[in-house]
């Protein structure tokens, strides 16, 4: 619909990246916000944020255990089974673990996020570049 390579490339990288933190529940907003404040498609950065939910979903738990390296802390997830089984349990304490978890699993996130959507932008535009008409 008229967008230029550069522009999908950048639409495709940050749906990505934003669709791949450990924001559950936001990213969605995210994307709305940053297609809007960048004059992006919106609906193509919300079809690759969708996308990208299955590899949200999968790197949950390697967050949490980078985030707990980076700050040296122990991480007492290992599976989402054992988040279940602690939500099951002790519901309170799973909801301040979880907290503090997912402040651990964005500091993570954060450090993939530049160099994964650089190279996602690079090999957009490339691609887009080659088939452009």
């Amino acid at each position: 619909q008229g967008i230029s390579p550069p522009k999908l490339a950048l639409t495709i990288a940050i749906g990505v990246v934003v669709g791949i933190s450990p924001l559950f529940g936001l990213t969605t907003l995210i994307c709305f916000g940053i297609a809007l404040a960048l004059r992006l498609n919106v609906a193509a950065m919300q079809l690759v944020n969708y996308a990208a939910y299955p590899l949200q979903l999968i790197l949950l738990v390697p967050y949490f255990q980078f985030g707990a390296f980076i700050f040296g802390k122990e991480n007492t997830i290992s599976s989402l089974d054992q988040l279940q089984q602690l939500f099951e349990r002790h519901f309170w304490t799973a909801l301040q673990t979880l907290g503090w978890l997912f402040i651990n699993a964005t500091f993570a996130w954060l450090l993939f996020a530049l160099p994964l959507g650089v190279g996602v932008y690079a090999f957009c535009l490339f691609i887009f570049k080659k088939y452009h008409h």
